[in-house]
């Protein structure tokens, strides 16, 4: 099965991972509040999509790595928080989902998820 990187807030730190990835014949899914950024992340050869917005559900379905790098929101994790149901049925091929926390990204009342 080919490697599937869905990236919540697919911005900066995203796109790098990408760079390395997608050469090395990953496919990568990646979320975009803004429009406009969709023909760059498009062009960066990933596949963009416009979230919220547009349904996630066979992105999910499809990926066996999920990258979380939307900062929280006063409601918890954007990435976890709505699909946390479907993400915790998803079949072994899901090998990874992580948080890309930089310092002082959380404060002390936000809730971050953990994942080993």
């Amino acid at each position: 099965m080919k490697n599937t990187l869905l990236s919540f807030g697919h911005g900066y730190s995203a796109q790098a991972l990408g760079r390395i990835l997608i050469p090395q014949g990953w496919s990568i899914i990646g979320t975009t509040r803004d429009s406009e950024n969709i023909s760059a992340i498009n062009a960066q050869g990933a596949a963009a999509v416009l979230w919220p917005g547009q349904d996630l559900s066979d992105a999910i379905s499809i990926a066996t790595h999920i990258l979380i790098s939307a900062a929280p929101t006063d409601a918890g994790d954007p990435g976890l928080a709505p699909f946390k149901n479907q993400i915790a049925t998803l079949p072994p091929q899901l090998k990874w989902v992580r948080v890309l926390a930089p310092h002082g990204r959380f404060t002390a009342t936000t809730k971050a998820p953990s994942f080993q």
